[in-house]
């Protein structure tokens, strides 16, 4: 099955409905609870990769109005007002990829004590910009490197790949039974794999598919590049997000359906939907391989 995926594309146009995404801001507003403290959304991290030369959002909650500055590496502050729910939102410009002999960033988030925030900063580390894929599907996506052939070895050797600068990592979206009643898309995610590379430790329980994906990506790149050139080899993210048993029509965009002469369902009509946020959508490098 594949994709076409845009930056920023919204997934309140996918076929679970005319429904408008939800974000944990709302939810608490909804449910008369504001956020109290500056937070990111689960699905960022420490380690994490970012899709590189294209712009990206970075976005959370914080006190109602407060007011939010991100700054990477020091560089120029980008500032936000948390809106009336607590959720703010910044678009960052696109960086360059940060190569394996390259300096990871940091990314950190501050409040104004003057806006009524007085939460401490929060601070990702080890953020690289690299090729971003979202691998995504049902059953055979899902099924973990640990049930695959060759596990053992396949495992022990998960740190190799991409030798001391961690050039593969991969991040796995959580199934919880309670995304399981969701009819419109979400923007916070929990993660069942947090951001980080790929290690003995994590490497068993992520999308078999999807990590070896991941494995042929950098090979890949090994094999076209010069032994000088190995310092210029770029970061590989994989993200895995799956469910088995779901239907096929929740991971096809409206035009795809429309294509196939199939009507989107009411948006009454509950489906499991598991898709990442537009923040993290891979831009340019989505490819058959890396979907189900």
């Amino acid at each position: 099955m594949t994709a076409d995926f845009r930056p920023g594309q919204s997934f309140s146009e996918r076929p679970s409905g005319k429904i408008k995404s939800v974000s944990r801001g709302t939810v608490l507003a909804m449910a008369g609870v504001l956020p109290a403290v500056l937070a990111v959304y689960a699905f960022y991290g420490s380690g994490m990769v970012v899709q590189h030369s294209e712009p990206f959002t970075l976005s959370g909650t914080a006190p109602p109005h407060a007011s939010v500055n991100v700054i990477i590496d020091g560089g120029h502050p980008w500032g936000v007002e948390a809106d009336g729910t607590g959720e703010w939102s910044v678009n960052l410009d696109p960086s360059p990829p940060t190569t394996a002999a390259g300096t990871p960033s940091t990314i950190n988030v501050t409040c104004s004590a003057l806006s009524g925030c007085h939460s401490p900063p929060v601070v990702l580390e080890d953020v690289v910009f690299g090729d971003v894929f979202l691998c995504s599907g049902q059953s055979n996506m899902g099924l973990p490197v640990s049930a695959s052939v060759n596990a053992a070895g396949e495992i022990a050797n998960a740190a190799s790949h991409g030798g001391p600068s961690g050039l593969l990592r991969i991040a796995q979206v959580a199934t919880p039974p309670s995304y399981g009643n969701v009819t419109a898309p979400q923007r916070d995610l929990s993660l069942s794999i947090k951001w980080g590379r790929a290690s003995p430790e994590n490497v068993p329980y992520m999308s078999a598919a999807c990590f070896y994906h991941g494995v042929s990506r950098l090979n890949m790149t090994s094999s076209s590049s010069s032994s000088g050139d190995a310092a210029h080899r770029v970061h590989v993210g994989m993200i895995a997000s799956a469910w088995g048993g779901t239907a096929i029509q929740v991971w096809m965009t409206p035009p795809a359906l429309k294509s196939c002469g199939v009507v989107q369902p009411e948006a009454s009509s509950p489906s499991p939907l598991l898709s990442l946020p537009p923040q993290l959508l891979p831009a340019a490098n989505t490819s058959p391989e890396a979907l189900a």
